[in-house]
Parts: C-alpha cells; structure tokens; sequence
C-alpha cells in the first residue's frame, strides 16, 4: 500500500509516484492530488467527504475539482469512482 500526502517530503511522494510506475502498490490512499500519479491499471477511485469545500480549489493555479478529475480519470481508464 501506498500512502501520498502533500505533507511527505519530496522524497516520500517520489518514492510512491516510483512505486505506483513499478507497480509495487496494489492501491494507495492519498490526498486529491493522488489522482494525478501515473496509475496504468486503476480500477478504483473513492472521494471521501467530496462536499469538503477542499476538494474545489482555489489557489494555487493551476486550479482544478479534485471529483471532477476523479470523474475523468475514471472515465479515462475504465474505473469506478464511488463519490462519499
């Protein structure tokens, strides 16, 4: 399992962005930007608490809605997305 948080290091976050290309995690728990790792087989995406107003973003740009890059990811490789 890997855990991705903004609050890790760089290092940390690289070792799990590094580990989710090797395929050594069979999932990851993560904070909004975890969406954006290089997953190649993703079968799965949960937004928890997807009313938290944190999920919208608003500063720093780029700006993006974390459901709604939850939502195209999914669509993109063919995952369920269950939105909490």
């Amino acid at each position: 399992m890997g855990v991705y948080h903004s609050k890790f290091s760089d290092n940390e976050r690289v070792e799990v962005w590094n580990g989710v290309l090797d395929g050594r995690f069979k999932f990851v728990v993560g904070v909004r930007s975890s969406v954006f790792l290089p997953f190649d087989n993703l079968g799965l995406i949960v937004v928890d608490e997807e009313h938290d107003p944190s999920y919208k973003q608003h500063e720093p740009a780029p700006r993006y809605h974390a459901r709604d890059v939850a939502l195209m990811m999914g669509s993109i490789h063919h995952a369920k997305v269950f939105i909490g």
